[in-house]
């Protein structure tokens, strides 16, 4: 009987033995499947990012090809109108419309050199501005844009200067009332820009890097459009991100937005709920001298100047 009792317990060994072998073999098998379809996922996201730089490097060939061309018509273009302005009486009707034909060439022409600067790498050329003529008389130009149906109302309160590219914040603001125009899905609607200084005493998260404690030029466009939901707003400043509606590509500019700020040590916060607009506070660091006197170097050092400094991109 004791020697029966021995056999049953080694069987009974030996099979939970060979069971936890098995169940071993099959956990195993799971995580290399597991492992596997890790793989090949992660293959796909960089097959995804590969396509995606080519199609940079395509926009950037292309870009560089057509540039100068672009600058030829530009030249031949402002070259007539100046003429044109140059033959007309003193106090002619035409004066007016002929200054905002010379106006709108002049920053095609800065846009197109930010295109350039952008195909060689270049650094943009910052220098102190103060804000407040800059963004008013983008907001004319605005004016003679858009639709008559979309109102744009202005706050612009006297600010200190920042380190900017001209260029590059008037392209900031076209592209952010560009996007709050498609938000409105052409029907009527009001654009609200408003311009003053801020200290911010704490970190707040923004893009392209946290908002830090500091002193500020804040830029704000708020619209009355049909806003967007925070997973949208999350993935907005992405580079081939957009909302399609009606056709347009709502959203497209914002990754261009960015990079502009990521240059100019800027950051903004995003804020939309559906049926209830967006905005966006645009914060620019202020610097310690007057916008008429050129620092004594614009180069990465420039940022010691100012009276804060960005967080590195999340």
């Amino acid at each position: 009987m004791l020697v029966l009792t021995v056999i049953v317990v080694v069987l009974a060994v030996a099979a939970l033995t060979a069971a936890g072998a098995w169940w071993r073999l099959r956990g195993r098998q799971a995580a290399g499947t597991d492992e596997a379809d890790r793989l090949r996922r992660e293959n796909l996201r960089l097959e995804h990012h590969l396509t995606q730089a080519r199609r940079m490097e395509a926009v950037g060939i292309l870009a560089g090809s057509i540039v100068h061309n672009l600058n030829n018509m530009l030249a031949v273009i402002l070259g007539h109108t100046r003429m044109a302005a140059h033959g007309l009486p003193a106090g002619a009707e035409a004066q007016e419309e002929l200054a905002k034909v010379i106006k709108a060439g002049t920053m095609a022409s800065e846009l197109v050199t930010e295109i350039s600067d952008f195909f060689r790498q270049a650094d943009r050329a910052r220098k102190p501005t103060d804000l407040g003529p800059l963004v008013g008389d983008t907001l004319k130009l605005l004016r003679d844009i858009l639709p008559t149906t979309v109102e744009i109302r202005e706050s612009l309160h006297p600010c200190g200067p920042v380190l900017a590219s001209p260029a590059g914040v008037q392209q900031v603001l076209m592209n952010l009332c560009s996007n709050s125009l498609q938000a409105m899905m052409a029907e009527r609607g009001v654009i609200e820009v408003s311009l003053r200084e801020e200290r911010v005493t704490g970190w707040h998260r923004a893009v392209p890097a946290d908002l830090g404690p500091g002193s500020y030029v804040k830029l704000t466009v708020r619209d009355d459009g049909r806003g967007m939901d925070a997973e949208t707003i999350d993935r907005i400043f992405e580079s081939y991100f957009s909302v399609a509606a009606g056709g347009s590509k709502l959203g497209i500019g914002l990754s261009t937005v960015c990079r502009i700020l990521k240059e100019h040590e800027g950051t903004t916060i995003p804020h939309s709920r559906i049926g209830a607009g967006t905005s966006f506070d645009i914060f620019f660091p202020l610097i310690a001298w007057p916008a008429d006197q050129e620092p004594a170097a614009t180069t990465s050092s420039s940022s010691a100047a100012c009276t804060t400094s960005g967080r590195t991109c999340r």
